[in-house]
């Protein structure tokens, strides 16, 4: 049984190469005391978006060809770092209860 697919070998190199300029823009939107939280919810976030893809294609059996399959899951695990660092900062947020509208200017 082959276990490394060409499906599963393009979405992995997709979502590795997704990863710096996701955790960059990570970085940048992130609050400095959830930094490293939304760092690691980046990457989280780029597996599931690369699980998700890869399980549906697998799913229906699509034949979809290689550049068109590497550069959508490439996009797509891209927005999936940024989702997750986004949620990541809003259960910090949450969880810690500071929000800048509960300054006492407002």
């Amino acid at each position: 049984m082959n276990f490394l697919t060409d499906h599963l070998t393009l979405i992995i190199l997709a979502a590795v190469l997704s990863l710096p300029g996701g955790l960059l823009v990570t970085y940048q939107i992130s609050l400095p005391r959830s930094r490293f939280l939304a760092i690691l919810g980046g990457i989280l976030g780029a597996a599931v978006v690369a699980f998700a893809i890869y399980y549906a294609v697998e799913a229906t059996g699509i034949s979809i060809d290689a550049l068109t399959y590497f550069i959508g899951g490439f996009f797509a695990c891209s927005i999936g770092v940024i989702c997750g660092a986004v949620l990541a900062n809003f259960t910090v947020d949450v969880l810690t209860g500071a929000s800048d509208a509960s300054s006492q200017e407002f």
